[in-house]
């Protein structure tokens, strides 16, 4: 068994990926939408804001992204305990494959799982881009 194949969690091997990662791609996907959200808001305001209501709306769009990202902590830690505990938790008598051919060519290996990041990454980047100059 490769020696990264044997550091995996019960989950990771069963699943075929890491549900905290998961999850935390989750809450990550929601502080983007939030942040997405407001700048759209801000874009929307900002031409009829002028002197001090430019300032306050500033101010203002901080202190909601401020009290979303507080409300969707909040709720993404009972999601998280939930979707660790009841969605991916695997029971001990569930019977894990044990055949590391197997578990290498379903599983990722760490060099395969960062060129892969990278990929993605510069796809985020070229989208980002096409976004603000469309």
């Amino acid at each position: 068994q490769s020696t990264w194949v044997a550091t995996l969690d019960r989950e990771s091997i069963f699943f075929g990926f890491y549900p905290p990662g998961f999850v935390a791609d989750c809450v990550n996907a929601f502080n983007d939408y939030v942040c997405d959200a407001l700048d759209e808001v801000e874009k929307s305001l900002r031409p009829r804001a002028s002197g001090a209501t430019a300032a306050r709306l500033g101010d203002g769009l901080a202190q909601a992204l401020k009290a979303l990202r507080a409300a969707g902590d909040e709720s993404f830690r009972g999601f998280e305990h939930a979707a660790l505990r009841e969605v991916f938790g695997v029971p001990e008598r569930v019977q894990l494959p044990d055949d590391s051919a197997l578990l290498s060519s379903t599983l990722m290996s760490p060099d395969d799982e960062a060129a892969l990041d990278a990929e993605l990454a510069e796809l985020r980047r070229q989208v980002a881009a096409a976004k603000f100059t469309a």
